[in-house]
């Protein structure tokens, strides 16, 4: 065992902290502003990527609540929130007078030949 000093601390052969001396840090010069502005900036997609993947992660975690609790009615309400889409989708597709098949499924049924 090490023999105790004074106050009851082990030296064992270590320095002490206040018996390192570190080098004082030198003052950096002053930045350009368009530097700053620049690193600034360049902030800006790494922001907007947090946010968007924040706001994903924050809009889906009820439904992963849900399927933990009853998987069942987990894909029940996927189900529901997918017919929503279709039904949203085939409204704004009949209010520009679309038809309700896509172009290439009616060509397929027609007389006049196959998939040409």
């Amino acid at each position: 065992m090490g023999r105790l000093s004074g106050k009851g601390s082990r030296t064992c052969g270590k320095l002490r902290r206040s018996q390192v001396s570190l080098p004082m840090p030198q003052p950096q010069p002053p930045r350009k502003l368009e530097d700053q502005f620049v690193e600034n900036v360049s902030r800006y997609p790494t922001y907007f990527v947090t946010v968007l993947l924040g706001g994903i992660w924050a809009g889906l975690q009820p439904f992963v609540n849900l399927y933990r609790k009853s998987p069942t009615a987990g894909a029940m309400v996927t189900l529901g929130c997918l017919l929503l889409l279709l039904f949203v989708y085939f409204t704004l597709r009949g209010m520009m007078g679309e038809t309700f098949l896509p172009g290439w499924m009616l060509r397929w049924g027609s007389p006049s030949g196959g998939l040409s």
